[in-house]
Parts: structure tokens; sequence; C-alpha cells
């Protein structure tokens, strides 16, 4: 039987993960910010992302294509690239090093 969540509960799971994905809060901050204690912001915390609330996407397949070339055309051992959140998603912070000898 799956529990009914309340319209109250809903929005303090995604309260609880906006501030936790898009404002960098921790778990303690975010009880002080919303005035729940500790456990509370980490069950509702949790709940979002088990009840639909948040859905977590990583795109790395396109970064990998772009590491394998990044890796081949300037001979590295390893390349990673990082999309940063905060900047304008078009622009990407590329970090390559340890060159292969």
């Amino acid at each position: 039987m799956k529990k009914i969540i309340s319209d109250s509960d809903q929005e303090l799971m995604i309260e609880c993960a906006v501030l936790h994905y898009e404002k960098e809060l921790d778990q303690i901050a975010i009880a002080k910010e919303l005035g729940i204690s500790q456990r509370s912001s980490f069950s509702a915390f949790k709940g979002s992302t088990g009840k639909g609330a948040v859905q977590i996407t990583i795109q790395r397949p396109y970064f990998k294509h772009m590491e394998d070339e990044l890796r081949d055309l300037f001979a590295l051992r390893d390349a990673k690239i990082i999309q940063v959140p905060k900047l304008d998603p078009k622009k990407t912070i590329i970090i390559w090093y340890d060159y292969r000898n």
C-alpha cells in the first residue's frame, strides 16, 4: 500500500532538496534555516529522492567522449571535464593533467 504524502510534507521535502542542491547547505544548516530538527531535515531530504521530488541525472557519456578526444589530442594519461552548475551551462571548465611519457 502506497503512503499518501501531505502537501506540507511534499513542500518540506522540496525545500530541503532546494537548500541542499541549489544553496549547498548541509543538514544542520537546513534544519536551522527551516526551524526544524536535524532529524526532520534528514528525513525530508531523504524522502525527496525516494518520492520523486528530486531526480539526479548524470550526463557523463557526453563528457566521456570529449575526455577521450582530449586524451588523444594532447597525449594525456587522463582528462576530466567538469561542468560547474552555477555558471552559464554552455561554459565548461576543462581540466587536463599528467602527460604520458
